[in-house]
């Protein structure tokens, strides 16, 4: 893509230097950069990214502030260097999301079982996907390491982009509050945004308990299409604090009053049945996993695969999840001595 192709999708910004140029990538590592991509200088709590622009050949720098870049060097001023990142990323990769239906899942805990189910219900229907999250990538079956819950923006665009070509049905992503509070998961129009739960955590990042669910929130409030779904477990309290931007929300609950509800619930040593009514349709939901949580966990998987296009009306028998292992298995949700995710997995 040619550089001045490119610069309208980055927002407000002053350019410096020559634009007549092609572009071929983009990243905020120095140490990927090569002479036809985008360098982005961002100015971190650990780390001032405009420190590395000196001596460093490439494209051109987009960066929030002064620089000493090459001479003849193109630098694009912007207010929000994280913002033109996702925005860049996801123009150079042809914006996928515009036609790959993407799931976006936040949540304390629980994402990354709601985005196996949801994975699993789509391969009992026969469909594609990718997935994005703690327990890394896959596109289409074929995995992919990650060192974050939510990789940098060029990373998921580029995923998005591979999925959208290999013909996958749709992208269901775990966004994690960090990865929202650093734009990692913006220029998304996600089709549908689901909220798990909410409870302490990361406070070593965010500093206060506002701060995190304030970070949480964005996807409902600020990315989630407008045309879009949401999908929050209405049977945790935080929910009813979203305010969610799209047309259309579906409220979850065990054995209560909501839009997705599971009554009639049977566990046994093969797993857990419930009777779920929903706005699309009313059917048995059969799950390969024990516990209250996880089926909170499926009828939120359910409720997405209902806004991509699942049948309306069940059964509903999603195979065992990717790594669920026997019925009680999967997820952060699970009885016991409470773990914390490392920080390298859950940022």
């Amino acid at each position: 893509m040619r550089l001045p192709t490119l610069l309208p999708h980055l927002g407000p910004h002053h350019v410096q230097g020559e634009v007549d140029r092609v572009v071929a990538g983009i990243s905020n590592d120095s140490r990927q950069i090569t002479e036809s991509d985008i360098f982005v200088a961002i100015q971190g709590a650990q780390s001032d990214g405009r420190r590395f622009v000196p001596g460093l050949r490439c494209a051109a720098v987009i960066c929030e502030g002064p620089v000493q870049a090459e001479p003849g060097a193109c630098v694009i001023t912007v207010p929000d260097a994280r913002l033109a990142l996702a925005r860049a990323a996801a123009a150079l990769a042809g914006w996928p999301a515009q036609t790959l239906p993407v799931v976006g899942i936040t949540g304390s805990n629980g994402k990354t079982t709601t985005t196996l189910l949801l994975e699993a219900l789509g391969q009992g229907l026969g469909w594609t996907s990718a997935i994005l999250g703690t327990t890394g990538n896959r596109i289409a079956g074929h995995h992919r390491p990650s060192a974050h819950t939510t990789p940098e923006a060029p990373i998921i665009h580029g995923i998005l982009r591979e999925a959208a070509d290999a013909g996958c049905a749709f992208a269901a992503m775990e966004v994690s509050s960090i990865g929202l509070h650093l734009r990692r998961a913006d220029a998304i129009p996600y089709r549908v945004a689901v909220f798990t739960s909410f409870s302490r955590d990361h406070l070593d990042f965010h500093g206060t308990m506002d701060a995190y669910f304030a970070a949480k929130a964005r996807l409902f409030s600020d990315l989630v299409a407008e045309d879009g779904v949401a999908v929050l477990n209405g049977d945790d309290p935080a929910s009813a604090r979203l305010r969610p931007r799209c047309a259309t929300t579906w409220r979850t609950r065990v054995d209560g009053e909501g839009d997705i509800v599971a009554r009639r619930i049977e566990q046994d040593l093969r797993g857990s049945r419930a009777w779920v009514e929903s706005p699309r349709g009313a059917g048995w939901l059969d799950l390969p996993l024990l516990g209250s949580f996880n089926i909170e966990n499926a009828l939120l998987a359910l409720g997405a695969g209902l806004a991509l296009g699942a049948p309306s009306t069940g059964p509903w028998r999603p195979p065992p999840p990717a790594g669920a292992g026997p019925p009680g298995a999967g997820g952060r949700r699970q009885a016991g001595p409470r773990r914390h995710c490392s920080r390298r997995l859950c940022t």
